[in-house]
Order: structure tokens, then C-alpha cells, then sequence
């Protein structure tokens, strides 16, 4: 899978689906987007000491890392979120604009700095450390945020403030409702909406602090839990085990594994985000629970192999491709 981008389509939106674009549903996601400074070790790092590796800058942050891998899928996707004016807000919708985003939802204030969030990964591309400042996006109240229209889907995170995250709900009730859980941390911040999602998307961790399970507990066990609590259905990543689905029909419970893409790991970093943008661009265009799951982990196995959240390479041929 480790190919290089092809400058001649670099940062270019393809819209190369059988679909017609005019039927596939537009898309509203709201959420956080940041600056994302990713510090990858290039030998074992060892602790109170300096070790040489690569230190880059992104575009990053869970709803706008979404709203980016559904645009590259030829999704029409707008994205309303907030960066402050400063130079990194600057250069994040530099970013969000070269790669088709977008941006006329996205809101500038003059009284905070752009969140930011910097990690630290293994010289494996392993997660080692990371912290988020996500102050301004903590106070942001969306009073410009109007009713919506033609939206086909809504898509919110939970770096959204809870009273938000439900004038938001409340405001889409007739919209189905995609939510991501974005950490442990936050993702209680869900709790009160979960009968109103279409989905929610959680990893294992999020998954068994909503329904308060202890590690001991299966996979499938969560899953099938957490689908009590309201969802309609219930997307897990499982990192290097792939993903799961887990999905009411006529009450029963249909479960869902596909396992990882083959990937040479360069960064962790969004590939949880790239996961959602695969599944909900594949369940936009009426394709069925296993297909969709299936874009989701070839998405997110593209964003391992590069440093940014998104990979230029994805497009619906790749993950048509994918699937021969």
C-alpha cells in the first residue's frame, strides 16, 4: 500500500464514483479542527534526553480530519468549526482550502489562540504522549449555526461542549446523526444523545468507559452493550486489529469484523478519523454494512502511511481498487 502521491493529483478532490455525485447526500460536520505537531522518534527514545527524528506540522483535529477524508471522497462537505486569528488558524485554512475543503462555515476569533495538538510517536509511529489545547473550541457556543436544509447527514465530535453537542441534536433531529467519541475523556460528553445517533464511533477504550465495563470484559460484549444504550449502530476500532460493526436488524445483533489494512506505519495520528470518513462516504452511496467497513479500515490504512491526518492518495478508486 506505501505509494507516493502523484504530484500531478496532489491535494486534487477526484470525483470518480459510479454514483452520480448529485445523488450521493451532502454532509454538515461540526467539530474542532487544530493544528496538529507530530514529533516521530527516529531510534528508540529514551526518556530525559533529546532524540533526533521528524517533527512536522498538519492539519488536524477530529471533525475537520472527517470533513477532509469525505471531501477527498467526493462528498459535498461542510464543515463549521473555529481558529483563532493567529498564524496558525492562518495556515489551517491555507491547508483546509488546498486540499478542496469547505471553508465558509469555519469561524475566526480575535479572543483565543487556534487549538493545538502536539504528540509524541515511537520511532514505530506509535503513539507515545500526546496534549491538546482545545480551550477556544471548549467556549465555542455556534450562534451562527442555522437550521438545517438539505443535509443528508450531521456529523459532530465531542471536543464539542455538552450543552452544544444537544442544542445540536436537537437542532438535526430529522437529520441522522453521526457522533465520535474523540477519547476517554470526552466521549461522556455523548452520553445524554446516544438514542438519537445513526452511529457512534469509539475505539475500545471509549467504548467501555460509556457502558462502564472493565478490560476483562470481550470486544464483542462492549459492542453489543453499547448498542443497548440507543445507537442505531455502533463503529469500534480495534488499532491494529482492524474494526468492528456492530448493528440492530429486527432485533437481532449483527457483528461485523474486518480486519487491518496492510500498512507500513509512519503515524498513528487520525487514522480513527480516516476510518469514519471511509465508512460513512461508502454508506452515503447505499452500499451495504461489510463494503462500508471495508473502506473504512483501507481509509484508515492510508493515513497510517503518512505523516497528516488524511492521505493524498485517498480517493474512492483507491478504495474500489482495494477491494479487487
Amino acid at each position: 500500500m506505501s505509494e507516493k502521491a502523484d504530484p500531478a493529483t496532489q491535494n486534487r478532490v477526484v470525483q470518480d464514483d459510479c454514483v452520480p455525485l448529485q445523488d450521493v447526500p451532502s454532509v454538515v460536520v461540526i467539530g474542532a479542527m487544530n493544528l496538529d505537531v507530530i514529533a516521530t522518534a527516529g531510534q528508540p527514545a529514551q526518556a530525559d534526553d533529546s532524540t533526533p527524528g521528524n517533527i512536522g506540522f498538519y492539519a488536524g483535529g477530529v471533525a475537520r480530519n472527517i470533513a477532509e477524508g469525505l471531501t477527498r471522497l467526493s462528498v459535498d462537505t461542510s464543515l463549521h468549526s473555529i481558529v483563532g486569528g493567529d498564524f496558525a488558524g492562518a495556515q489551517l485554512l491555507a491547508l483546509c482550502q488546498t486540499a478542496g475543503m469547505c471553508c465558509e462555515h469555519i469561524v475566526t476569533s480575535k479572543n483565543g489562540a487556534t487549538p493545538v495538538y502536539v504528540s509524541m510517536n515511537s520511532h514505530d509511529g506509535s503513539l507515545l504522549h500526546a496534549v491538546s489545547d482545545m480551550s477556544l473550541i471548549d467556549r465555542w457556543q455556534m450562534p451562527q449555526l442555522s437550521a438545517p436544509s438539505k443535509a443528508g447527514l450531521c456529523v459532530i465530535d465531542a471536543n464539542l461542549p455538552q450543552s452544544v453537542i444537544e442544542d445540536i441534536v436537537t437542532l438535526y433531529q430529522h437529520t441522522p446523526l453521526v457522533a465520535e467519541a474523540v477519547s476517554v475523556s470526552k466521549c461522556r460528553r455523548l452520553q445524554n444523545v446516544l438514542p438519537a445517533l445513526e452511529l457512534l464511533k469509539v475505539n475500545r477504550h471509549e467504548a467501555a468507559v460509556l457502558v462502564d465495563a472493565g478490560e476483562q470484559v470481550s470486544t464483542e460484549v462492549v459492542g453489543k452493550k453499547l448498542l443497548e444504550l440507543g445507537p442505531r449502530k455502533v463503529l469500534m476500532s480495534l488499532g491494529a486489529d482492524g474494526a468492528m460493526l456492530f448493528e440492530k436488524r429486527a432485533g437481532v445483533v449483527d457483528v461485523i469484523h474486518t480486519e487491518a489494512a496492510l500498512a507500513e506505519v509512519v503515524s498513528v495520528n487520525g487514522a480513527g478519523d480516516a476510518l469514519t470518513a471511509g465508512f460513512l462516504a461508502a454508506m452515503l452511496r447505499g452500499k451495504d454494512s461489510a463494503t462500508c467497513l471495508q473502506w473504512g479500515v483501507e481509509a484508515a490504512g492510508l493515513s497510517l502511511e503518512c505523516f497528516s491526518a488524511c492521505s493524498e492518495l485517498l480517493s474512492v478508486t483507491r478504495l474500489t481498487r482495494q477491494r479487487r
